[in-house]
């Protein structure tokens, strides 16, 4: 059974694997199948079965580093850095390899204990100091604490051992557009994985920014909405260069953005002509053609427009005004957050704080992730949801574009939704994580990419109680 899961792993079907392990484990059960259970859930993707075995595994076999290893990786997973980090703090002292400490570092660096995870991993750099995975996880670890430059450093220094390392490469691009840094930033941003929707770069050569007559560019949107949505105004750029272009988005964006000037037309992926003379560029890659910079960020605001008639059947829907209209959004995709977005999200509880302003409404424009979370909070009642929900059919963010017009204020996450407010010209303000993503910078309470935005950022990790307290004594002094 073992060499038959064994097989199924080195052919990626680690979840078929699973079962064949855990099918083995209700006729005997051993530690060392509970162990390979655990690895064959971790590449599964499934952290909490890997607890599970894992848990059951690390008691039957105490001594084995392999073992807790991998139950660290689940913890941390899971969210709990803490108990992975008491895994394997005191076997770093008896038998500090290098797999266990770069375990540690990470269960530490989640835990925002930088000092130590930076500690961690300059021992295994102090024996290896061409370690290119232990400079990388350290450059993250000092991203994470504040330190950009540091941070920097480290990622240069991986880069020169290994340039085609992906991981130092595209946090590289993240902390010099973090800092402001767009030309640097934006040019190793071109590093990034790109997915083409729709089979043009096999067909055509790929722009690079050069005017041409007759010419047709095909820009081809990728990664998450809240990307597709910033990067649309882009679309006005082109145009104002005298540059044809036709967008290819997400089938639910399309309707969306033909409201948005600019492009030539806007189409789901793949479904235009290419014409004679064209061109292909991911959406995310014209501010590094177009030569963006921080100081002359172009596009103008709004970007984004909302549908009349929608709009006006949301007027009717509010009602009479009995005070500030809040719409809200709380979460985001649960797939960014696990992959690169760790933290964004915020319990719904916290919003409840906003009610304490008088005559105020919040309203819900969550869609989708996080409205199980409703019934939970004490002032579900007070929460008014769209009926029905929002963007239910084939088209995306119409209905949600159309609400956001006729509210007073947007307090969101980090997701779609801000930057669909911010591109609608509508007051937004972003309540972020300790450490937020590029495009929100450092330390700014605004963003040069909307001007209506406000940034609410937390001082200390994790306390969003605190986020709230600002946002609600500033929301007070509005008028």
């Amino acid at each position: 059974m073992v060499a038959a899961a064994a097989a199924l792993m080195a052919q990626g079907q680690a979840d078929r694997a699973l079962d064949v392990l855990e099918t083995e484990i209700q006729r005997i059960d051993q530690p060392q199948l509970r162990g390979y259970a655990g690895e064959a859930a971790l590449r599964a993707g499934q952290p909490l079965r890997a607890r599970g075995h894992l848990d059951i595994a690390t008691r039957l076999d105490p001594d084995n580093i392999d073992l807790r290893i991998n139950l660290a990786l689940a913890l941390i997973e899971l969210g709990e850095p803490s108990r992975a980090v008491d895994l394997l703090q005191d076997h770093a002292t008896v038998n500090p390899s290098r797999a266990l400490l770069l375990n540690l570092g990470r269960a530490l660096q989640d835990n925002h204990r930088w000092a130590d995870a930076a500690r961690v991993l300059n021992q295994i750099l102090a024996a290896d100091p061409a370690d290119t995975e232990a400079l990388t996880n350290l450059g993250t670890v000092w991203r994470d604490a504040g330190h950009d430059l540091q941070a920097v450093d480290c990622f240069e220094r991986a880069l020169v051992l290994n340039p085609s390392l992906k991981a130092a490469r595209d946090n590289l691009s993240h902390v010099t557009l973090a800092m402001g840094d767009y030309h640097r930033g934006f040019t190793h941003f071109e590093g990034r994985q790109f997915k083409d929707a729709t089979g043009l770069s096999a067909q055509m050569a790929r722009w690079d920014g050069r005017p041409m007559r007759g010419l047709t560019v095909h820009v081809i949107a990728e990664q998450g909405f809240g990307d597709m949505l910033m990067f649309a105004r882009f679309g006005a750029v082109l145009a104002e260069r005298g540059i044809d272009a036709v967008l290819h988005v997400h089938p639910r964006l399309v309707r969306l953005l033909r409201r948005s000037p600019g492009f030539k037309e806007v189409v789901a992926y793949g479904r235009a002509a290419v014409g004679t003379l064209a061109r292909w560029i991911p959406l995310m890659s014209l501010p590094h053609v177009l030569g963006v910079t921080l100081d002359a960020l172009p596009g103008i605001v709004p970007y984004l427009h909302a549908d009349r008639a929608r709009a006006e059947r949301f007027t009717h829907w509010l009602g009479p005004r009995a005070g500030l209209r809040v719409g809200i959004a709380w979460a985001g995709n649960p797939q960014s957050e696990k992959d690169d977005l760790r933290g964004r999200s915020i319990p719904l509880e916290h919003f409840g704080s906003l009610l304490n302003i008088n005559g105020l409404q919040l309203i819900s424009l969550q869609r989708q992730n996080g409205l199980d979370q409703v019934d939970g909070v004490i002032f579900s009642g007070q929460l008014r949801r769209p009926e029905p929900e929002l963007d239910l059919g084939a088209d995306g963010f119409l209905d949600t574009a159309a609400l956001i017009s006729v509210l007073d204020l947007v307090v969101t996450c980090d997701t779609s939704v801000a930057h669909l407010a911010g591109g609608l010209g509508q007051p937004v303000w972003v309540a972020l994580h300790h450490t937020a993503d590029w495009r929100w910078m450092r330390q700014r309470a605004d963003s040069p990419w909307y001007p209506t935005m406000r940034l609410f950022r937390q001082t200390v990790p994790g306390d969003w109680g605190g986020v709230f307290a600002t946002i609600a004594q500033q929301l007070a002094r509005t008028p």
